[in-house]
């Protein structure tokens, strides 16, 4: 897909963040946009990846698996 195909199909603005952003800041986006995926965006601000709620949950902490809770809570009583 091209960077054009992504901002059209992603939330306005994208929440996008670098190759060397920590999982748990990852984790604190997606929770304060409560979102459940974030693009990852190299230094000319081109995608180069994705981070899934689930990419995260297979590699988490007790700490990272509170957040995503949180996250899932917030989402489905705003969909309800």
């Amino acid at each position: 897909l091209g960077q054009d195909m992504f901002h059209d199909l992603s939330a306005v603005p994208c929440v996008t963040v670098e190759l060397e952003t920590t999982v748990e800041d990852c984790c604190k986006l997606m929770e304060h946009h409560q979102i459940r995926r974030i693009l990852v965006v190299n230094e000319e601000g081109k995608c180069c990846g994705i981070v899934s709620q689930a990419d995260i949950a297979l590699k988490a902490t007790a700490k990272t698996k509170s957040m995503l809770k949180e996250i899932s809570r917030v989402g489905a009583a705003k969909a309800a």
